[in-house]
Order: structure tokens, then C-alpha cells, then sequence
């Protein structure tokens, strides 16, 4: 009849495509009445994450999380913040040479300003130190003009354990000082010169600053016990000066590493 012929040319054919039972089935829509977009491929229901496609809050449950390989942190994260630390640069040994000036309380009568220089040698955890220096000299006098003049060497060797804060160094220190201080006579009958040793055992506290490596800024306080305290007279005049039972030693400079 005339409807069966115009429901027949109303019908769409649509070539069969074979099925491979490996991968999903593509179903191809027609209707564009249907909410469905063309070519959209459909797992079936037993296919591997067709659950979680079907419900993601399933599928986030279920998940396991995937391990992450553990690598060692790199330069960027273990210096993000400054901490304590023995870190030293791969060299295991340093020389470093110091110009110092510092000031002195006890060896002789007043605080007493000396120059000076260190060698030490620098290992990852301690450094051994070498000083010398010259006290400049000072004159005691009465009132009638006598009296003396005195001034003094010295030298001090450390033994500091070291830490480093980046770019900080701090060291403590056990330090042994010694020297010769020399008095001389002013206005007495007769003018001499006499040299006495003396010696103080104690220990300090150092820091330096190294805004570059090879470059620093550096200062230094000693507190030391005398154990050697040398003491000069004058005919008729008694005692002129005699070292104090405790001496204090502070100094600042500058420090070249040669690594």
C-alpha cells in the first residue's frame, strides 16, 4: 500500500560493522533527537573502569594512590632554610690567614690595644689556630715623674670545634696564651730593662662572617686565668705593676681561606 512504500523509503539503513571483542562497541546515532553525540563510544558493563566511569566517587574511592619514587632531596631543599650543620665544601682541609687588632684587660696595667695575625689550619669539624701579636706600650708614672714603661708579646694557640649556619661560622674554643712582657724605668736613679715571662690558660668564643668563601670577617673574645703573672718592683719604690689574676682579650679582623 501506499503508507507500507512511504514507511519503507523512510527507513535508513545503516551498514553493519563487524565486532572486535577486545575494545568497546561504537554504536553510531542517527537521531539527533536522542541527547547522544555522535561516535560516542560505550564500554560494556564488566569492561576494567567502566564502574568508575559510571560513578566517580566510586572509582575515587576505590583507587589506591600510586607510589611515588623516593629520590634523595637535591641542593634547592636542603638549604631551603638555615640550620645547624657539620656540611663542609668536598676539600678536607683549608689554610686561613687573619690580620687582627684587639685590646687586652689584665696582663698589663691598663687595657692595652695590640695588632696581630693568626694562621690556622680548617678541617670539616675543628680548626687549630696560631696567633701572635704586640701589645703596644703604656707608661705608669707618679707624680714626681717615676715610674716605668711596659709592653708585651704574646702568643695563644686555639683548639676550636666548629659549626656552621650559612654563611656563619662559630667556633668554641679552648686557647692557651703566653708571652713576654717587658718593663722598662723612667726617672729612677737607675734605668732598667727587665723582661718577665707570662702565661694564662682559658677558653673563647669566635665567629666569622663569609659573605664570599675565600673572604671573612672575623671576632674573638678570650677569658683566661693566669697562671704566670710576672711582677715588677723598683728600689724604694716597692711594686710598680704585677698581671692581674684574670685576663680578658677581645679582637676583630679580616681572614683570607685558602682551600
Amino acid at each position: 500500500t501506499d503508507g507500507t512504500r512511504a514507511a519503507a523509503a523512510a527507513e535508513v539503513v545503516v551498514p553493519s560493522e563487524p565486532i572486535h571483542l577486545d575494545r568497546p562497541a561504537t554504536v553510531r546515532h542517527t537521531s539527533a533527537g536522542d541527547g547522544a553525540p555522535r561516535g560516542q563510544s560505550i564500554a560494556p558493563l564488566d569492561a576494567p573502569g567502566a564502574s568508575a566511569a559510571a560513578n566517580p566517587a566510586a572509582g575515587a574511592r576505590g583507587r589506591r594512590p600510586r607510589a611515588m619514587a623516593s629520590e634523595p632531596p637535591g641542593p634547592a631543599l636542603r638549604h631551603a632554610s638555615p640550620s645547624l650543620t657539620w656540611d663542609e665544601p668536598p676539600r678536607r682541609f683549608a689554610l686561613a690567614l687573619r690580620l687582627a687588632g684587639s685590646a687586652a684587660f689584665g696582663p698589663l696595667p691598663r687595657s692595652s690595644p695590640s695588632l696581630g695575625g693568626a694562621i690556622a689550619g680548617v678541617w670539616p669539624r675543628v680548626r687549630l689556630e696560631l696567633a701572635a701579636g704586640y701589645h703596644l706600650p703604656q707608661e705608669m708614672q707618679r707624680s714626681d715623674g717615676q715610674g716605668a714603661q711596659f709592653d708585651a708579646w704574646m702568643a695563644a694557640t686555639r683548639a676550636c670545634p666548629r659549626w656552621r649556619v650559612q654563611p656563619i661560622e662559630a667556633q668554641l674554643c679552648a686557647v692557651l696564651h703566653g708571652g713576654a712582657i717587658r718593663g722598662s724605668g723612667r726617672g729612677l736613679a737607675e734605668n732598667r730593662t727587665s723582661r718577665r715571662p707570662w702565661l694564662g690558660l682559658g677558653g673563647g668564643f669566635a665567629a666569622t662572617w663569609h659573605p664570599v668563601r675565600a673572604f671573612g670577617l672575623w671576632i674573638g673574645v678570650d677569658t683566661l686565668a693566669m697562671v704566670i703573672r710576672p711582677r715588677f718592683v723598683a728600689t724604694h719604690l716597692g711594686e710598680l705593676h704585677r698581671s692581674g689574676p684574670l685576663a680578658v682579650r677581645g679582637g676583630a679582623g679580616i681572614e683570607w681561606v685558602f682551600l
